[in-house]
């Protein structure tokens, strides 16, 4: 990138500068593409996305760790990382309104029946947490040390 600078190639940064966000914006998941539940297994998940469904008029089967409704309009996927205790829910449907009314509806049921729930966070989370902390407030100790070393880098750098 100091190349790039020094040679006036600003077309070429703001190239990649627009690769990199058109990427972005191309992997974010669409609206209403479903929802992740923290602190919760994968079993319990389950059981209570079922009660929600059929709370909401839904019927389907499920195969594996997809929920295919009768129709076969609608699918929702659930994926879960243990370590974390967090179940992610994917809605595909044939149309985007009824994703966004399923979506919605589902919202709605699990955060009614959720909202009973009182749970102590996890200890993995916690310890990231932490850690995060900890990453976060390293770097800015080591600069806040070495100051007037990167403004005399900076300088030759772009001076």
């Amino acid at each position: 990138m100091p190349a790039f600078v020094q040679s006036g190639a600003w077309w070429a940064l703001a190239a990649g500068v627009a690769i990199a966000a058109a990427a972005f914006a191309y992997l974010l998941p669409r609206r209403n593409a479903g929802f992740v539940i923290y602190n919760i297994t994968e079993a319990r998940c389950v059981r209570l996305l079922d009660d929600s469904l059929r709370v909401c008029g839904r019927s389907g089967a499920w195969q594996g760790h997809t929920w295919i409704a009768d129709d076969s309009r609608c699918e929702i996927h659930v994926r879960s990382f243990a370590l974390l205790r967090n179940v992610s829910l994917h809605v595909e449907c044939a149309d985007s309104d009824t994703a966004n009314e399923i979506t919605h509806a589902l919202y709605t049921e699990l955060h009614r029946q959720l909202d009973g729930f009182a749970q102590l966070p996890s200890a993995m989370g916690a310890g990231l947490v932490l850690l995060g902390l900890t990453l976060m407030t390293l770097p800015m100790w080591m600069v806040s040390r070495h100051i007037d070393d990167l403004v005399d880098a900076m300088s030759h750098l772009f001076g």
